[in-house]
């Protein structure tokens, strides 16, 4: 028999005093597209997408990510779609709820703050236990934070986040009795909530991490509603349901987790059956969806935004007239209307409207202008024998169809007298390269929920962000880095407004990067799918989802 589920009312919520209904951040996995080869799509022991075994539960699912994850470790990884399927087998003392972006209680119970608002105290959740038995408790939560903050843990392993500041800005953990932990924070955080609900604090058994050390990347234990199965390297992972799972029965029986980066190949995969939902799927794709009565396209809104990055350290960008010179250079309305089919939004800043924080001002920067983009190259000295090489990523989510967009822009670059050599490449030499000294221009893609801008600005413009990291331009601006910084703890939020309206000016004054456009969510797949709704967070919520008989 099914437990009761969590409402999501929860306990008191409070905040120095009063009820606290915040802005939820985006999941802390506003990560980079991952590109991998073909996974060899046909002939592995995938079964076909099962009927439901009853109405209203059951049945498997067999979901095209475009990409095989780097890793399951939600600590560690890199790519926003791997966070779709390590979102499955772990959870965080809150979360997003359903179809919002609010934050609702989840393996806690209640909260609540000083007054001050530098100690957190979380209650917890009594009876959840971890996929290999172990209970969930303070000590756990401990654990997984100190894991990635004390250097002398014995388990410390940083993340690749080096813009972790929801971590940055907490100062110890401390475990208040078996049930109780508090967060104490180093200075005010207005958004420490709304951070809580990401990767960096989800909750991984520390039985598990001490039992397989580096091997817990591809072993991984949480609390989720789903846990690992098995993960045949270069097919795909499969999760099955978590029979004790504290907040009752999952939809679903199994999930397979599949990776087919072509278009043509992920296309005939959803319409043979050979899986059953596939993610961020090509204009074409969504044409002939749209027009089958065996299938649906779902869209949901993004915070993402597709760009180039320049080096302002590499020679060839150090001179603002030549950065200049590529925004007017670049064809957005070829790549949106004739590539993209208008499936995406043209981008003019780094924040796309659907933030509260957009600047319209940044709409008036740049317009496709090729001779003006000419002129400044001359006025900037450009020697015609330069070239300039131009990195790009075969796929991966987010990153849309970024070789055909590349070429466009490499044709308009040719217009103007600069000379692109396009080197297309697989994730693993890409992010190796981009996150270099040597790179000096590449495509980018970033993916946020439309909620806090901070993520677009501390994930790649800014010098926290340096490579390894993602700011790729190697651009920083001290105005800029002050006027994010004071957004984050102040506690008006018009101040906090016309910080980040100002920064987006900055932006495209100095030319570090171009916008060229802000993604949807889209997801194609067969009508069998049912209880399935993109969420706001972009995170993948499969636990009420079912397939039809």
């Amino acid at each position: 028999m099914s437990k009761p589920r969590v409402s999501g009312t929860g306990a008191a919520h409070t905040w120095a005093g009063q009820p606290l209904h915040r802005r939820a951040l985006m999941q802390r996995g506003a990560m980079l597209g991952l590109a991998l080869p073909v996974l060899g799509a046909l002939g592995t022991q995938t079964p076909s997408p099962a009927a439901a075994q009853e109405s209203g539960s059951g049945g498997v699912l067999v979901f095209d990510l475009g990409s095989e994850p780097e890793n399951l470790d939600p600590h560690q990884m890199l790519a926003y779609t791997t966070s779709l399927v390590v979102y499955q087998m772990f959870e965080g003392l809150v979360r997003f709820a359903p179809g919002t972006l609010e934050v609702e209680p989840w393996l806690a119970e209640s909260w609540e703050s000083s007054e001050d608002g530098l100690d957190w105290t979380f209650i917890l959740r009594k009876g959840v236990t971890f996929h290999d038995g172990t209970p969930f408790n303070a000590d756990a939560v401990k654990f997984s934070f100190d894991r990635q903050m004390d250097e002398s843990s014995p388990f410390y392993k940083m993340g690749q986040w080096s813009t972790a500041t929801d971590l940055a800005i907490i100062d110890s953990v401390t475990v208040d009795g078996e049930d109780t932990v508090t967060f104490h924070l180093a200075g005010p955080y207005s958004k420490f909530l709304s951070r809580m609900t990401g990767a960096l604090d989800w909750i991984v058994s520390p039985t598990a991490v001490e039992q397989y050390g580096e091997a817990f990347l591809e072993n991984p234990v949480g609390t989720g509603p789903y846990q690992l199965d098995r993960w045949e390297k270069g097919q795909q992972v499969v999760l099955r349901r978590n029979e004790t799972w504290w907040n009752g029965t999952p939809g679903l029986d199994e999930i397979y987790f599949r990776a087919i980066p072509e278009e043509g190949a992920r296309l005939a995969a959803l319409l043979s059956g050979e899986v059953n939902m596939s993610l961020d799927v090509g204009p074409e794709t969504v044409d002939l969806l749209r027009a089958s009565d065996a299938h649906t396209v779902a869209t949901g809104p993004t915070g993402a935004i597709w760009f180039l990055a320049m080096n302002v350290e590499s020679e060839p960008f150090k001179d603002v007239k030549v950065r200049q010179a590529v925004n007017y250079a670049v064809d957005k309305r070829a790549i949106v209307e004739d590539v993209l089919r208008n499936t995406v939004e043209t981008a003019y800043g780094p924040l796309s409207p659907g933030f509260e924080e957009y600047n319209p001002k940044v709409e008036t920067y740049f317009s496709y202008d090729p001779e003006k983009a000419a002129a400044l190259l001359a006025e900037a000295g450009w020697p015609a024998d330069r070239e300039v090489v131009f990195r790009c990523s075969i796929g991966g989510s987010g990153m849309l169809l970024p070789e055909e967009m590349a070429t466009v822009i490499q044709d308009n670059l040719r217009a103007i007298g600069m000379q692109a050599r396009l080197e297309v490449t697989e994730f693993v030499s890409w992010m190796d390269a981009i996150r270099s000294d040597q790179n000096e221009l590449t495509v980018m893609s970033w993916n946020v929920a439309p909620t806090e801008p901070d993520y677009i600005f501390n994930g790649v413009l800014t010098k926290g962000a340096f490579p390894p990291g993602f700011n790729t331009s190697h651009w920083t601006d001290e105005e800029l880095e002050q006027l994010v910084a004071d957004a984050l703890v102040t506690a008006d939020p018009a101040v906090a407004r016309a910080n980040y309206e100002r920064a987006q000016e900055i932006v495209m004054e100095q030319a570090p990067i171009v916008p060229v456009c802000h993604r949807q969510q889209i997801y194609g797949y067969t009508n069998s799918i049912k209880n399935f709704a993109p969420s706001p967070s972009m995170m993948l919520d499969l636990i009420d989802v079912w397939i039809e008989n």
